[in-house]
């Protein structure tokens, strides 16, 4: 039987709950809000200002279809997160995303995926963010602000950087 996007994107939340929930709830974390639009859906979990994001895509606009599992301390709606997050493929020892190859293969995706929460971020769900906030600043450090472009008057577009990119740059770079 093939599943249909909208449908799948509809359990996701409850998808996530059995692949994640018991693993997470044992380390105090709780459901919090989910997001489902046209081709992708996210559910967030949380722990004081630690999360865990954890997002499918299956807009054929951004293929390979995908899931992404982000470990995060501090906000979660955009731009901070951008910054203040590190996907947990970045922990593990493939460093490597999963993609996917339809809306059927998620559910054993998440089931793989909390594995590798379980194996490669333990001191993160156990309060420890030592290793994390490391990685988190090794990232940022090594990434570009976002950058606005505007037109400069002569008929062309010149860019600078985005002010409150630059101060979350300088904010999550910091390494302990």
């Amino acid at each position: 039987m093939v599943v249909g996007t909208a449908t799948v994107l509809q359990r996701f939340s409850s998808m996530c709950e059995i692949a994640f929930g018991s693993l997470l709830r044992a380390h105090g974390f709780s459901a919090l809000e989910g997001d489902i639009r046209q081709g992708s859906a996210s559910q967030f979990y949380a722990n004081g200002s630690r999360y865990i994001g954890i997002f499918v895509n299956l807009d054929p606009r951004d293929a390979p279809f995908h899931c992404v599992l982000v470990l995060g301390d501090g906000g979660r709606e955009m731009p901070e997160r951008d910054w203040n997050g590190v996907a947990l493929w970045r922990l593990t020892p493939d460093q490597h995303g999963h993609v996917i190859a339809g809306p059927e293969h998620i559910e054993q995706t998440l089931a793989v995926m909390a594995g590798e929460l379980r194996d490669h971020a333990a001191d993160f769900l156990k309060g420890d963010v030592l290793r994390f906030l490391r990685l988190r600043a090794e990232q940022n450090r090594a990434r570009e602000p976002y950058q606005i472009w505007e037109p400069d008057g002569a008929g062309r577009y010149v860019s600078r950087p985005d002010p409150e990119s630059v101060e979350l740059k300088r904010r999550f770079s910091e390494a302990p």
